[in-house]
């Protein structure tokens, strides 16, 4: 429910509607950097590519709490679905082309790397959210499949 996902996963963070929000901020800016990289050489990235140390003032400014849920599970399901339907018509030889990511002590990552880390980062968020409405986290299940009984609650 909208109530349930206000909830935060305790003391000083998110809420469920934060955390997705943030998943929603994350794929814009992943598939701005997986398309960056299939067309320019690293040399031509821009320089501000990463919000680690603004993620929460990203969060806050678009004020994710006051979405209805069922409308940001939308939102962010689309986004998530694009970004699948890019990756799929995305040249296997593109794999190791490299995009902008600040990630240890490299600021590139290659193409491959990326798509795992979006579903990777995407999985462990999924799971803050299920464990905040006390639910099974779903195994070997597919992340469309998990947000659509989200949407259910």
């Amino acid at each position: 429910t909208d109530e349930e996902m206000r909830r935060t996963l305790g003391e000083g963070q998110w809420s469920g509607k934060q955390v997705l929000g943030h998943l929603i901020d994350s794929a814009l800016l992943n598939r701005y950097r997986i398309i960056l990289g299939l067309f320019d050489p690293p040399e031509n990235f821009p320089g501000a590519l990463h919000f680690n140390d603004a993620q929460d003032s990203w969060t806050r400014v678009q004020a994710y709490n006051d979405y209805a849920w069922a409308d940001l599970t939308q939102l962010w399901t689309t986004d998530y679905l694009h970004i699948v339907h890019m990756v799929m018509h995305t040249p296997d030889e593109a794999a190791h082309r490299l995009c902008p990511a600040t990630f240890g002590a490299s600021n590139f990552v290659t193409i491959d790397w990326m798509v795992g880390h979006v579903f990777r980062h995407t999985d462990f968020h999924l799971q803050e959210i299920y464990h905040l409405v006390g639910g099974p986290v779903p195994n070997g299940r597919a992340v469309a499949e998990a947000i659509e009984v989200l949407q259910r609650k």
